[in-house]
């Protein structure tokens, strides 16, 4: 992420804090993405890979604890990856708000995120400043 040090220094609009689910092959954007929204009080939860977060949406049904949002990767080397995982979240819980993220632009689920039950996107690499309004627009 481009201003991994400005992350825990930055002061967003106030916004519900809630329970957060992040899906990334990659352990840095995991780690550095869970930095920021635990700094903004929220509850995070990340998984590599779309097995591990279909378990985890499961469970937290289960719990009565849901998951308030999701951002899930597209692409996930050696996984399961966000379509299908979106295809399966949707049938365990038709009501899920998901955010698809991906490093490929044109992608035909990036470009009509809406037609595969996400309600919105965020492209790779990320910049604080979008990823934080993507959190305050949907929460």
């Amino acid at each position: 992420m481009k201003e991994e040090i400005s992350a825990m220094t930055f002061s967003p609009k106030e916004v519900k804090k809630c329970k957060i689910l992040i899906m990334d092959d990659n352990p840095h954007i995991l780690s550095v993405l869970h930095k920021i929204l635990t700094n903004m009080g929220h509850t995070v939860d990340v998984v590599k890979e779309g097995d591990g977060a279909i378990d985890k949406y499961k469970l937290a049904l289960e719990n009565g604890t849901p998951f308030d949002l999701l951002f899930i990767d597209l692409t996930i080397k050696g996984g399961r990856g966000g379509k299908s995982t979106m295809e399966e979240l949707l049938k365990i819980d038709p009501g899920v708000r998901a955010i698809v993220s991906s490093g490929y632009t044109g992608d035909p689920v990036i470009d009509e995120y809406y037609k595969y039950g996400f309600i919105d996107f965020l492209v790779k690499p990320y910049k604080l400043d979008d990823f934080i309004a993507k959190i305050e627009k949907h929460l």
